[in-house]
């Protein structure tokens, strides 16, 4: 998902607003598989003339199969065969396609640059100019491309673009659609993500498991409608809502065997995005953009979070040229035995977003200025990096913390500290109450206006 908003955010650099477009039954237009017969069974509905069966040697149309020529909706291979042939054409006019992202493809020369993202059959692309970006259309006459105009909604996102400042990405009528199949249209709005009242599993009541079958009830769904609940809700997340990313979180640990707690947070979550339904995610730079062009992120832990097993939560926030492009919240895969180790682990995260970023830019011709800032409010953490330490205590992230000290001596990445007051990434480690939420809202990026 970062990617999406990443060539939304190099578009508003470049001034050139993304286009969308979408070729029509895609899956039909690939051939099939070289070598691989395919054969279907006769469709209902389809009769055969005594003479007709007489000529293949048959009785009945029961003893007759169809052969595919082509790929055909349905088959096992059809999306790879698909990928094929959009991957061939894009790169027999020149795409190149990203080493840091295969779905994007850009293509380079002396008039300028061309980025393209693909998504099964819907491509989001810009450029440095706008003829660039009409003279992609013609070049992909072959697929029948159907032109949508300027992006306005692409994978469940709304795109709302204004050429003085810039985009603005939501989901309010996925939302919408989210309260009212679960039948929260009625619900009272929260006012924070996670709020005290929310029911934990260590509390009475909490840990009673949601039934696996069954009608279910109101207060005690059973599991596939919680995972339902809980699917739109990691979506909304993940594309357009850092802000609820922790809270979601939480109420996904158990997905396999949720508890009345889950269930009780989820529908927490969900009653705080109707009151919060009309943030956007703003991708804009105040003025022309810098060159070369900042990268930097903030990264934080909350050190051994977990009741039941001690381990740690990572966060990180990603900005190109102060535009929040990605988020990350994640439990640590060991149990950290202080701060600073949960803090190198969140670190490393941040570190691979940075040089994957860096890359992509570089790729499309971006120069990145060097070196990119990694902000954490741990000194100890930090001072490690810079000295090249490495402590006994904490070998089981030594490698995390040579990376981070490899690309600091190589000049590409500098540790930096930032209070917890400026720490962004404090939304994506811990429960934020109503008075400071909004407050962190506004930091990376999410707006009602």
């Amino acid at each position: 998902m970062t990617s999406a908003q990443a060539i939304s955010a190099i578009a508003w650099i470049w001034r050139v607003p993304a286009r969308h477009f979408d070729v029509p039954s895609a899956y039909v237009r690939a051939a099939k598989e070289e070598g691989v017969d395919i054969h279907l069974y006769i469709p209902d509905g389809m009769n055969f003339t005594s003479e007709e069966l007489s000529k293949h040697g048959v009785s009945t149309a029961k003893d007759l199969s169809l052969c595919l020529e082509r790929s055909l909706y349905g088959l096992k291979q059809a999306g790879r065969l698909w990928h094929q042939l959009l991957h061939a054409t894009l790169t027999n006019i020149g795409y190149v396609q990203c080493i840091t992202d295969t779905c994007l493809y850009y293509k380079s020369d002396l008039d300028g640059t061309t980025l393209v993202g693909t998504y099964v059959n819907d491509l989001l692309m810009t450029g440095t100019s706008k003829q660039r970006v009409d003279a992609f259309f013609s070049q992909m006459a072959c697929l029948e491309l159907k032109y949508l105009g300027l992006a306005e909604k692409f994978l469940g996102m709304r795109y709302l673009f204004d050429a003085n400042f810039g985009y603005q990405l939501h989901q309010k009528a996925t939302i919408f659609e989210l309260l009212l199949k679960h039948g929260l249209d009625k619900a009272n709005a929260g006012r924070s993500p996670m709020g005290g009242e929310i029911m934990d599993v260590d509390q009475p009541g909490g840990g009673v498991l949601l039934p696996a079958n069954g009608p279910g009830t109101p207060e005690r769904p059973t599991i596939k409608t919680f995972q339902s609940l809980l699917g739109i809700l990691l979506w909304i997340a993940r594309c357009t809502r850092p802000d609820i990313s922790f809270a979601v979180h939480r109420a996904s640990r158990r997905a396999h065997a949720p508890t009345i707690g889950d269930f009780k947070l989820a529908k927490h979550i969900a009653s705080y995005l109707a009151g919060s339904a009309g943030l956007k995610l703003a991708l804009r730079c105040d003025g022309e953009p810098n060159f070369p062009l900042p990268i930097d992120c903030f990264t934080d832990d909350d050190f051994a979070g977990d009741k039941q097993d001690r381990k740690s939560v990572s966060g990180v926030i990603v900005r190109i040229n102060g535009m929040v492009v990605g988020w990350h919240c994640e439990k640590q895969a060991t149990v950290a035995l202080s701060t600073a180790e949960a803090e190198y682990v969140a670190a490393s995260i941040g570190g691979k977003e940075l040089l994957g970023l860096k890359e992509l830019a570089g790729e499309v011709g971006l120069q990145v200025a060097l070196p990119m800032y990694m902000n954490l409010d741990n000194q100890a953490a930090i001072k490690q990096v810079e000295n090249e330490a490495s402590s006994r205590r904490a070998k089981q992230v030594n490698v995390r913390l040579k990376f981070i000290g490899d690309y600091y001596c190589k000049g590409a990445i500098q540790p930096t500290y930032g209070t917890t007051h400026d720490m962004l990434a404090d939304i994506l480690t811990k429960p934020i109450p109503e008075p400071k939420i909004q407050a962190l809202r506004a930091t990376v990026g999410l707006e009602l206006a």
